[in-house]
């Protein structure tokens, strides 16, 4: 139930001032649906191939007595953030071939582990022949 009070300073009823709204809140169980478009921008058909990883910027790694703070290329590599355990994230169309200049709406489905609390950002990469094309950010959120 959702209540509210206005009390406007120069009312002529201030018994008629109160609204409620019942409300239902559900969990949502199904995987989350995202919709992005993919756009060929290569003068030549391509076959556009996805990479699906969990990289977020870490926190940054504490300064030494100089202020420089060690770099560890590891640490950014994506490679090291594969999709966790439990995880399933479904691409359609899975690999798209694409004239020079086509777009085409790409649809995602992320579902978590019933366990799952909180945000989760999943980067989707896009390669062509040449290599890495571009890419998308999509954040799962379920509380």
């Amino acid at each position: 139930c959702l209540q509210v009070q206005l009390m406007p300073e120069s009312d002529a009823n201030f018994a008629n001032n109160l609204g409620q709204e019942n409300t239902q809140v559900g969990v949502v169980h199904s995987p989350a649906e995202f919709a992005f478009l993919l756009q060929n921008n290569s003068p030549k058909q391509e076959q556009i191939v996805f990479k699906t990883d969990t990289y977020a910027l870490p926190e940054p790694a504490p300064c030494d007595r100089s202020g420089t703070a060690a770099f560890d290329p590891a640490t950014h590599a994506t490679a090291t953030y594969p999709v966790p355990p439990g995880w399933t994230v479904d691409i359609s169309p899975e690999e798209p071939v694409l004239k020079p200049g086509e777009s085409q709406t790409i649809k995602t489905q992320i579902a978590a582990p019933p366990s799952f609390k909180g945000t989760k950002a999943f980067n989707v990469n896009a390669f062509n022949s040449a290599g890495f094309v571009g890419g998308v950010t999509l954040y799962v959120t379920a509380q």
